[in-house]
């Protein structure tokens, strides 16, 4: 193996979801739905974790718009978390950072989701990842 492949921070799983990811073009989806449907496919699948999502801002709500549980192979596209309950959490997004949250219980950007979302899901660990859509941030959780 060279030096190059031993140091690549993805694999060749990783590699196969990128091409199946580019051979797509926007005009073959016949909803923005599908898109993000297989976005959080491919996010369980290269991630390996057990569920993905996709979430906008919309004025003071953070709504779903597609959660793919691998476990259960099912898109669900319920779910609204309001910016007043989570100040904290909020401006973070609004600032357009990553979060990246080992412990989503203590992190000072997620600890404030701990009663009525993170808990109740049984979520442990999180990454929120923001992107771009024209002149608006969306988010898509992969957690």
């Amino acid at each position: 193996m060279s030096d190059i492949n031993k140091n690549l921070l993805y694999s060749k799983i990783h590699f196969d979801l990128l091409l199946k990811l580019y051979k797509f073009s926007v005009n073959e989806f016949s909803t923005n739905s599908s898109i993000y449907e297989l976005f959080t496919v491919i996010a369980t699948e290269g991630l390996n974790i057990d569920r993905a999502s996709y979430w906008e801002i919309n004025n003071h709500n953070l709504s779903c718009v597609d959660l793919f549980d691998k476990n259960k192979n099912k898109h669900f596209k319920e779910g609204v978390l309001n910016s007043i309950d989570l100040p904290i959490y909020f401006n973070a997004l609004k600032d357009g950072i990553a979060i990246v949250a080992d412990n989503v219980l203590t992190n000072k950007y997620t600890s404030e989701l701990k009663d009525d979302y993170l808990i109740p899901l049984g979520i442990t660990d999180m990454l929120d990842i923001p992107i771009r859509k024209v002149w608006r941030i969306s988010w898509c959780f992969l957690l």
